[in-house]
């Protein structure tokens, strides 16, 4: 349901000159997505997704980090219009947040969080953030998230999956509720723990 809606985005993206590709990020792509319990009862879970635009190529007008973010949720919006199970998303400060619904009812059990990324000149990660309490957009760099993949493959290649595992439930745990340690940031930490451990 989530690649329904975010493979026809890129496809758009692309067709006004926005270069980008979409990937899962965190809990989805790492197979440890994690779900809070409160009084015996699950709550809401999400999927983590990057949207890395290509800044070398990116027209001038939307260099202006707004409007790329407004035209990036304008164009989901659309596609989602056509579909039967998410609301719009929502203009949250690192993603855009897009929750499903199910026909009988409005509660919402899931959700898909898009961010909007790109590379530095250092080759690391950097995500579109919306500082809403000063009405101002920024790229925000993830430290030391250039060779995240690679390292998360060296991992994987000696079995030490688990310390990851263990590691990125430590790291969400600890952060809950933090927006700056969203779960890309903990995932990052936890490969590098672990990477420089082994």
């Amino acid at each position: 349901r989530c690649y329904d809606v975010l493979k026809p985005l890129t496809n758009e993206l692309n067709r006004i000159g926005i270069k980008s590709k979409l990937y899962p990020i965190g809990s989805g792509k790492g197979h440890l997505v994690t779900q809070v319990i409160e009084n015996d009862q699950p709550k809401t879970f999400d999927l983590d997704f990057n949207l890395e635009i290509d800044l070398t190529s990116l027209p001038k007008k939307y260099k202006d980090l707004k409007k790329l973010k407004d035209t990036v949720r304008t164009l989901l919006n659309k596609i989602i219009s056509n579909k039967d199970y998410f609301l719009d998303g929502r203009d949250s400060t690192s993603v855009i947040s897009v929750p499903l619904h199910f026909e009988d009812s409005k509660e919402i059990k899931f959700s898909f969080d898009l961010a909007i990324v790109s590379r530095n000149s250092f080759g690391n990660l950097q995500r579109l953030i919306h500082n809403k309490q000063n009405e101002f957009f920024t790229w925000a760099t993830a430290k030391k998230s250039k060779d995240v993949e690679k390292k998360a493959e060296l991992i994987k290649q000696n079995q030490l999956w688990n310390h990851v595992r263990n590691k990125y439930l430590y790291f969400k745990n600890q952060f809950i509720n933090d927006c700056n340690h969203p779960s890309f940031i903990c995932y990052v930490m936890a490969i590098n723990e672990i990477y420089n451990k082994n």
